[in-house]
């Protein structure tokens, strides 16, 4: 290309295609710039473009990187040296997904339910059955978890979808807020008729 790789006469395994393609320094080595008016400024590096967008499977790239699979439902991308078991290097509850055109976006963590009964207010309706504490007393006694709430073989084995454990937790707090509310009116009754007999003695 017309004035490509000018003024780099000291660096060397350089490789510079199209239009004014530059070294920003004289010295680089290993380094390209591929696309009109591309400009590389590190060694070792591939620079494509200026500006430009770059299309892989595609001929008309509508992002900076754009990579059309060769099957429905497929990313046509891997990190290879990326796997479940890599270290964490940091904590967030901020990861990459796919919005619905297929652009990669930086998402958050979000529990949601499709409707209000797969939620866990139905604990609070006058309908709702709670079970007696002797009851929970022998089932955790037999089975060493709560009523509901899946074993720890369970969850080894099959998991559980994180709504529903989290409907399934919020309901047992929501229990446990029942059996305290019933045990401060029993104490509050007893207190009431100690008051009344000590009042008449």
């Amino acid at each position: 290309g017309h004035n490509a790789g000018a003024g780099n006469a000291v660096g060397s395994r350089n490789t510079f295609l199209g239009s004014d393609t530059q070294a920003e320094y004289a010295d680089l080595h290993n380094a390209a710039a591929i696309g009109a008016g591309a400009v590389v400024s590190v060694s070792n590096a591939l620079i494509l473009g200026s500006g430009a967008n770059v299309g892989i499977g595609t001929s008309a790239p509508s992002s900076k990187l754009e990579v059309v699979a060769d099957a429905p439902d497929a990313s046509g991308l891997r990190l290879s040296q990326l796997t479940a078991s890599s270290p964490v290097v940091g904590s967030t509850d901020r990861f990459l997904s796919v919005d619905g055109q297929g652009n990669v976006v930086l998402n958050r963590y979000r529990v949601q339910v499709s409707t209000t009964s797969e939620w866990s207010d139905k604990v609070f309706a006058k309908s709702y059955v709670l079970r007696p504490l002797s009851e929970v007393a022998a089932y955790v006694q037999t089975h060493q978890h709560l009523p509901g709430v899946p074993s720890a073989q369970e969850m080894v084995a099959t998991g559980m979808d994180a709504a529903q454990l989290n409907a399934k937790l919020l309901e047992k707090v929501e229990e446990l807020t029942l059996y305290i509310i019933q045990v401060e009116r029993k104490h509050q009754h007893q207190i009431n008729q100690l008051k009344a007999r000590l009042k008449h003695r």
